[in-house]
């Protein structure tokens, strides 16, 4: 006969435990898990791909200072009453992704597009226009 776990409840119980251990160290945390991320850096700008698969309406994409931080909750599988997980591998709860953003950009040209749960955000590169002289026009009255 096989030996049923509650593998969910276990998962949740050490995902809280990490959880805590993390919230003593870094005060404001509330990740439960990090979704796969990749920044490409390319001569045009940065592309920033990230795993969501499953993630729905709960995304939140925003540039706050000069770092992308990307947030949003998945919520656990259906599992019916008097079933029990034999294997359970896939993540879900809570997450935020924060990428810093070293390159010279403009936040109204960013884009985002979630197409079968991989978002990908397309960040163009401007000249960077630090160090430059710009002439102001005096008005004179």
């Amino acid at each position: 006969m096989p030996l049923s776990i509650d593998v969910q409840g276990l998962a949740e119980e050490l995902r809280r435990a990490f959880r805590d251990e993390d919230d003593a160290g870094r005060p404001g945390s509330t990740a439960d898990w990090l979704p796969p991320t990749d920044v490409i850096e390319r001569p045009d700008g940065l592309e920033v791909i990230i795993d969501l698969a499953g993630v729905g309406d709960r995304l939140r994409v925003a540039v706050i200072d000069r770092t992308l931080v990307v947030s949003g909750e998945k919520s656990p599988g259906p599992c019916a009453a008097g079933a029990a997980f034999h294997i359970a591998e896939r993540t879900f709860g809570r997450f935020q992704r924060a990428v810093p953003l070293r390159i010279a950009f403009d936040a109204g040209t960013i884009t985002a597009t979630l197409f079968q749960g991989e978002l990908r955000v397309i960040i163009p590169r401007i000249d960077d226009r630090r160090g430059r002289e710009i002439a102001i026009p005096v008005e004179r009255l």
